[in-house]
């Protein structure tokens, strides 16, 4: 359902500001959040989430290199709270250990679905053998950097 209003969102941002990813207000629309120029090569399912919908999007910058973000879309103030929740803790944590997470770039409310909110950040691929476990979780976070 999330899915759907998202490329839905995505469609009507790329036939507004072309196939290109400009500013187009100063209010939230993750549309504004991808570097400027760049062109929206796909939007794919990505992930598994019980509550919210996760996509990848890969975009051309204007110099031809490719890169990839991540987004969360979830609904009603309780997702707002989250998704704003995650990408503080996200900041946090990039700061100070950039490796252990992926940059976060921007969270928001649509602004043509006042109830739908955004996470977006850089795409990181994950493999199960990569993710610490539950138990490994906080004591690595707590380590810090290397």
């Amino acid at each position: 359902m999330y899915l759907a209003q998202t490329v839905s969102i995505l469609t009507r941002v790329s036939l507004e500001v072309s196939p290109f990813c400009n500013t187009v207000s100063a209010h939230a629309d993750y549309g504004q959040e991808l570097p400027q120029d760049c062109q929206i090569v796909s939007m794919k399912p990505h992930g598994k989430s019980f509550f919210a919908n996760t996509s990848r999007i890969d975009v051309k910058l204007p110099n031809g290199t490719p890169q990839s973000f991540f987004i969360k879309v979830l609904s009603s103030e309780v997702g707002r709270n989250m998704v704003h929740g995650e990408f503080e803790s996200m900041k946090a944590i990039y700061t100070i250990i950039p490796d252990f997470v992926p940059k976060p770039i921007a969270w928001g409310t649509y602004n043509s679905n006042p109830d739908m909110h955004f996470l977006l950040c850089e795409f990181r691929e994950m493999s199960p053998d990569e993710m610490p476990s539950a138990s490994e979780f906080g004591p690595r976070l707590a380590r810090g950097p290397p």
